[in-house]
């Protein structure tokens, strides 16, 4: 087998992993770039979570941290005490990439990963700090999340009961999160995060999406959580 036909099978290889499901709803599907681009929107909006949440159903959590998309975006799943961070940073189209191998093509958009399992206390400190962030819901109703924007969502199964929450940084409800300094100590990737800025008027947004270079987007969120 040439060099150029191993290159195209294992492309083929990655593709089809990236776009297959997590049978366990660990989030697999969206660390390589080929599967964010099918399932983030369902995956932000914790579908999967959603859709086994039933009675007896093992608690789940998913908080998403948009530090602007293209910069740094942080995922926190939990399925009981087990926690697994995610980080995409640098997701836009540059020239100056470095692969290590045909193996690792998409290597350079693919998601850091780190896992860890919490206490006892640990998840009584989350839990507490969440529901005094009203992180279980229920949503706000229309509330857009953008992409090239600060916010938080929260996608839970709880006792078996299903809830979402989000908070844009315009709004008061971002100032108001009470979970982001527990749930930061918790995490086992150590990395600087960067602080949300000023909030912005129309004509500023409209001036920063011009500058932008990495795909842009929005999730529209409503009374029984976001609209895909």
């Amino acid at each position: 087998m040439t060099k150029l036909w191993r290159a195209v099978v294992a492309v083929a290889v990655m593709m089809v992993g990236a776009c297959s499901a997590d049978p366990n709803g660990g989030g697999r599907e969206i660390e390589a770039p080929i599967g964010r681009s099918f399932y983030w929107f369902r995956y932000v909006g914790g579908a999967d979570i959603r859709d086994a949440c039933v009675a007896g159903a093992p608690d789940r959590l998913r908080i998403v941290y948009n530090a602007v998309w293209g910069e740094q975006v942080r995922i926190y799943d939990f399925v009981g005490p087990r926690l697994t961070s995610r980080v995409l940073t640098d997701m836009t189209v540059g020239l100056n990439l470095e692969i290590s191998s045909v193996g690792d093509l998409l290597g350079p958009w693919r998601a850091r990963k780190a896992e860890r399992v919490l206490n006892v206390a640990e998840m009584r400190q989350l839990d507490q700090a969440l529901s005094a962030s009203g992180g279980y819901g229920p949503p706000a109703i229309r509330r857009d999340l953008r992409s090239d924007e600060f916010w938080w969502s929260v996608a839970s199964c709880r006792n078996g009961r299903w809830g979402y929450a989000a908070y844009d940084f315009q709004s008061d409800g971002f100032a108001a999160v009470r979970f982001a300094e527990p749930l930061f100590a918790l995490d086992p990737m150590a990395r600087q995060l960067p602080p949300p800025p000023p909030r912005r008027t129309a004509g500023d947004r409209l001036g920063q999406e011009s500058k932008q270079t990495h795909s842009r987007w929005r999730l529209s969120v409503g009374p029984n959580g976001p609209r895909y």
